[in-house]
């Protein structure tokens, strides 16, 4: 428990750096200003460039001007956007050290754990165990940097600390569905946080913050609710952290390293469940590796399968040797064939006399000797 002067001089500190943010606010509409000024400046010297090249009829220098302002005009636009969005926000007004005080008293009231650090000039308070859902998270502290009130539109002015952490499985930094890296997601509420803080409202700010910590929104969450103790493997119901869940292309479901493979045709990630052996090969493939035998209606995978004439290897061999077979016995019936028509042809020669008039010849020349002797 603070001490009235005590808060009296934490809320003049934080005073001081209000009037440092309020400042540094008009510094970035300046800042903004002189970018919109500089990107105008641009397109007045890219329009000139472009009358030139008109008079002397350069066209390709013409086509490079059009070019070069088109892409200005798109800077400009952001530029120009960034400058409303900041010149349109609403008006903020410095409140005095006795508001802030008060709101200090607010605070201490309401959280039981309040503290401030006057050396590193950080304003905390701890919030009840907050449970999501049968969630337990535990405990967080919200700590404001004071010193770095004036620079909230550059980077965020606070974190959010778990006390007692209770991480998601799947990553060490979410210690909350809505807390990564020790930063709140504000979703909606980002824009009275960013009032609340530029007004002096301290207890605001903090129970805004506290508010959000205590809502769960699925839509919005780092983790769900659902993930955060890993995932469930449908086929065993083991947990599973991030890394290790395997999705099934089939039945398009979730399962661990042991429930899930891979098909060795196509490498898809499958379940087991949606995995069958091919008989030849007998590797686990996918149903859509495996192809019909148009022949005897086996299935196989497309390593072992005849993609061209979709057969199986035992119908591929089989016919194969059917071919052998036919073909050895053509052979024979042309050879058997061949042999006939040589014993035809010489009992034919006989039966025509084409010998006989050789012997005859024979006989003549064998009586013309006779009488001569």
């Amino acid at each position: 428990m603070y001490t009235p002067k005590e808060l009296f001089r934490i809320a003049d500190r934080i005073l001081d750096e209000l009037v440092k943010l309020h400042q540094h606010r008009y510094k970035e509409l300046l800042q903004r200003m002189s970018n919109v000024s500089s990107q105008l400046s641009d397109i007045t010297q890219t329009s000139k460039q472009l009358a030139q090249s008109i008079n002397r009829t350069w066209s390709a220098a013409a086509e490079r001007c059009r070019d070069r302002m088109n892409r200005d005009l798109y800077f400009v636009s952001h530029a120009v956007g960034d400058l409303q969005q900041l010149s349109q926000a609403p008006k903020f007004t410095l409140p005095a050290v006795r508001t802030i005080y008060e709101e200090l008293l607010q605070v201490q009231d309401e959280f039981e754990e309040f503290s401030y650090d006057f050396e590193e000039n950080h304003l905390s308070v701890d919030t009840q165990p907050i449970e999501l859902d049968d969630l337990y998270l535990g405990s967080f502290q919200i700590q404001l940097e004071v010193k770095n009130l004036w620079r909230h539109y550059d980077q965020a002015s606070y974190y959010v600390f778990a006390c007692d952490p209770h991480t998601a499985s799947s990553n060490d930094e979410v210690t909350h569905p809505h807390v990564s890296s020790d930063r709140l997601c504000e979703g909606d509420g980002s824009a009275a946080i960013n009032m609340a803080l530029h007004e002096g409202r301290i207890y605001d700010f903090f129970t805004l913050v506290s508010n959000i910590l205590n809502t769960y929104n699925a839509a919005s969450a780092y983790v769900t609710i659902e993930d955060w103790n890993g995932r469930s493997c449908y086929e065993c119901g083991s947990e599973m952290s991030e890394d290790y869940v395997y999705f099934c292309q089939f039945c398009s479901r979730e399962f661990c390293e042991e429930c899930s493979s891979y098909c060795h045709s196509c490498d898809t990630t499958v379940c087991l469940s949606c995995l069958d052996r091919c008989p030849e090969c007998e590797e686990r493939v996918c149903k859509d590796c495996l192809k019909t035998c148009k022949e005897c209606g086996q299935k196989c995978c497309t390593s072992c399968m005849d993609d061209n004439e979709l057969i199986c290897p035992n119908c591929k061999t089989e016919s194969e040797e059917n071919e052998n077979v036919e073909s050895s016995g053509n052979n024979e019936r042309e050879s058997e064939t061949r042999t006939e028509g040589t014993k035809v042809g010489s009992v034919s020669r006989s039966e025509t006399g084409e010998d006989t008039g050789t012997e005859c010849q024979d006989e003549c020349e064998s009586a013309d000797t006779a009488t001569a002797v």
